[in-house]
């Protein structure tokens, strides 16, 4: 999907005239394996690796009654073999179908914080640690799964959304491929740089590894044309959003799920 795709989908917002634009390219940046709209809704599935690429995302209050709108996403949901999840999102804000969710039943997860920062006068920093491209999705996938401790079941679902980005695709690190230190990805899409997947070692946490990765990014993304930044991160990650506060990003908007906890099995 295209950010043209989207842009019926997702209103533009003239008092946070930044919200449409990094929705629009978070969305194109992760991309999932297929996607269908739904009444205001937009459904994305992809074999259930991350929750923004396997849920419903609520811009517009729709015209199907809230019950009828509920079920028939969770009929998808359940063709997809995935659990219902909905996103709602703080810049489009749907009240009643967050009610309504809460009432069925639905365990709010995961609040997210949408951080953004300029980056005309953003500058990468120094440090020991050598900073790298890699340019083989494979190799990536490898370095990361080292830093993160990933299941070797997330490769492949990963693998196909790195082959799907449209944008120009950063794939980053610190140390060397074969033992990182610290892997992030970037994408640039439209002007604008979107981080994920930041991850450092667990045994080199606390060393600045964190903050030399991302500051060196920046610049590159710079480099590439992108003059806005942003990432999401999650409020229980609070090192990460302190890390992220220190170099000049600030909150844009929320969102947080709503997943239906999965039934317990009968003994």
């Amino acid at each position: 999907m295209t950010i043209s795709d989207l842009e019926s989908l997702v209103p533009e917002l003239p008092e946070l005239h930044l919200a449409a634009p990094v929705e629009r390219a978070g969305l194109a940046s992760w991309p999932a394996a297929s996607e269908q709209f739904l009444d205001g809704l937009l459904l994305r599935f992809s074999e259930g690796y991350t929750r923004r690429a396997n849920c419903a995302s609520a811009y517009t209050a729709g015209a199907m009654a809230l019950a009828d709108r509920i079920a028939t996403c969770e009929a998808f949901f359940v063709a997809h073999a995935l659990p219902p999840v909905f996103r709602l999102i703080s810049a489009w804000p749907q009240p009643a179908l967050d009610a309504a969710l809460a009432e069925q039943g639905y365990a709010l997860g995961d609040r997210t914080h949408v951080l953004t920062v300029g980056l005309a006068d953003s500058a990468g920093l120094g440090g020991s640690a050598p900073f790298w491209r890699q340019g083989d999705a494979s190799s990536w996938v490898e370095a990361y799964s080292q830093v993160s401790g990933m299941s070797p079941w997330q490769h492949d679902p990963l693998l196909r959304i790195l082959r799907d980005i449209k944008g120009e695709r950063l794939l980053c690190g610190l140390g060397c491929v074969e033992q990182p230190l610290a892997c992030g990805l970037g994408v640039v899409e439209g002007g604008l740089l979107g981080l994920f997947d930041i991850a450092v070692r667990p045994d080199c946490r606390g060393r600045g590894y964190g903050r030399t990765l991302v500051t060196a990014m920046l610049s590159l993304g710079r480099a590439c044309g992108a003059r806005v930044a942003y990432l999401q991160v999650t409020e229980a990650n609070v090192a990460a959003r302190s890390l992220y506060y220190s170099l000049g990003f600030a909150e844009l908007y929320q969102y947080w799920y709503r997943q239906k906890p999965t039934p317990a099995r009968q003994a």
